[in-house]
């Protein structure tokens, strides 16, 4: 099941009625959502993160850097220039 929600502070109020019964425990995997142009995130005053900076980032983003990354993971040494 997957429902969308905001959180506030350690509550998360829910966009939907997720079928189940009042007071029943369950296991919560947060997943941010990424930001449309334009929003902003966090609160002020909140240090920046690398995720929380990258958030609002196309998809595209996310492949260029897997492919950056793969090209390193395949070089076996780097030649220091002097």
């Amino acid at each position: 099941m997957q429902v969308q929600g905001v959180i506030h502070g350690t509550k998360i109020e829910l966009n939907e009625d997720p079928g189940l019964a009042d007071g029943a425990e369950v296991d919560v995997i947060l997943l941010p959502r990424r930001l449309s142009e334009g929003a902003t995130q966090g609160v002020p005053g909140d240090r920046p993160t690398a995720a929380g900076m990258l958030a609002h980032l196309p998809p595209e983003v996310d492949e260029e850097i897997e492919a950056i990354l793969r090209d390193r993971a395949r070089a076996s040494f780097r030649e220091i220039l002097r």
